[in-house]
């Protein structure tokens, strides 16, 4: 049972390594993936991160020996393709030239095409923005290490999640894509400051003290704080928090 364990997480690590998923390990999207570790296993949740922290480990060294083969393969038909026309080129007149560099620019297109993601640094998202993914993962190591410093944003003597969620939301890289957010449910009394952010157009709660509480497995808020959570008392605070944000 071990080794199926070890090929589930491989197999999870890996798709996450060649970008064929963009979620974080123990989303709320993994309990409807088939290489979701936690299906199969009973261990401890420590046991299971430390097993995909060995996964991930492996997935790169791997992804990283693909990731050459496939350069090497394409300087070898580069150099090919290079040594067979060069001499034609050089006796030939202009628009023959062109036509030879543009059968070399086909072959380099197509091998950049089967090159697998994290190879050419490719994904759905616009070469000039980063995913949300790695944009907020950045913000809550940046919110981590000034909570550390015990701000109070609001000059109300704590450093609490209000701090956090203010911190989160100036240091975001896309402003129309992140919120502060407000949950009061008296019923259960959480009353809890935190954040949204457009992920794949579709707006996700995030816990901004993720990080700064040591959770680096998931930040999503309904992993968090489970059924305390009650998504249906959100409510879009970042008028009222505004004032706070430098």
């Amino acid at each position: 049972m071990i080794d199926g364990l070890w090929q589930v997480a491989l197999e999870c690590a890996l798709k996450r390594q060649n970008g064929k998923c963009r979620y974080m390990f123990d989303s709320m999207q993994c309990s409807s993936c088939r290489w979701y570790i936690k299906h199969y296993s009973t261990e401890s949740n420590a046991s299971i991160n430390l097993r995909m922290i060995r996964a991930e480990t492996s997935a790169s060294v791997m992804s990283h020996n693909i990731s050459l083969g496939y350069w090497s393969m394409f300087i070898i038909i580069a150099f090919i393709v290079l040594l067979f026309v060069s001499p034609m080129i050089l006796d030939s007149p202009f628009d023959i030239k062109q036509i030879a560099f543009s059968h070399i620019k086909d072959v380099i297109t197509f091998v950049k095409q089967e090159l697998p993601y994290n190879t050419i640094k490719e994904a759905s998202y616009n070469a000039k923005q980063e995913s949300p993914y790695k944009m907020i993962d950045n913000t809550l190591t940046i919110v981590a290490r000034l909570l550390r410093a015990k701000p109070d944003v609001n000059g109300d003597g704590l450093t609490n999640c209000i701090d956090a969620a203010v911190l989160f939301y100036q240091h975001y890289p896309v402003r129309n894509e992140v919120k502060m957010m407000l949950n009061n449910n008296r019923s259960t009394d959480f009353n809890h400051l935190f954040n949204a952010v457009l992920v794949d157009d579709n707006w996700y709660t995030i816990e901004p003290q993720a990080y700064f509480n040591g959770l680096y497995t998931t930040y999503w808020m309904t992993n968090i704080w489970g059924k305390v959570y009650d998504s249906s008392f959100d409510r879009d605070d970042t008028q009222k928090y505004l004032k706070y944000v430098k």
